[in-house]
């Protein structure tokens, strides 16, 4: 490993950073735009950004916190077989949506102020759509990365892949 002063290592550890609160800027605005049309198709009364926004807001945070805990909490049983790794992620994974959709299921109750049911579909439909765009964007983001990677452009000689 190459050695790396102390300026270097703060500086990656900064766009680290600056790169994680990019993206959850971008994740909170692109929730709230997703909620927001939701909202719009349900015909809910209060259908304006401004609520969305809000909620994609709360949502975030409270998700955030949860995820990091599931995540710490559940670190210790990673270690082992490459497969068992595998199944407990998965199983992280699939435990952190079903967290987030009850969060999100209450968030959506109160501050849109409906009964339990309709506040239940408007998460369905946007923890959905979140998954959906999620996925078009991951796709993308890697289609991209492969484009780079056997274009030359990552600095990697050809006949070296």
């Amino acid at each position: 490993m190459a050695n790396l002063d102390p300026a270097t290592l703060f500086a990656l550890g900064g766009i680290g950073i600056l790169i994680f609160l990019a993206i959850f800027i971008i994740g909170i605005v692109l929730n709230a735009l997703m909620l927001w049309v939701t909202a719009k198709l349900l015909k809910l009364t209060d259908n304006k950004y401004k609520t969305a926004l809000i909620v994609s807001l709360v949502s975030a945070v409270v998700n955030l916190v949860i995820g990091f805990a599931l995540g710490m909490a559940l670190a210790p049983l990673s270690k082992g077989a490459a497969a068992a790794g595998l199944v407990l992620t998965l199983g992280v994974m699939l435990v952190n949506l079903v967290a987030s959709f009850l969060v999100n299921t209450f968030l959506i109750k109160r501050f849109y102020k409906l009964e339990t049911k309709k506040s239940f579909l408007v998460s369905l439909i946007w923890t959905i759509l979140g998954v959906i765009v999620g996925f078009v964007i991951a796709f993308i983001i890697g289609a991209i990365l492969v484009a780079v990677l056997f274009s030359g452009g990552a600095g990697i000689p050809p006949g070296q892949i």
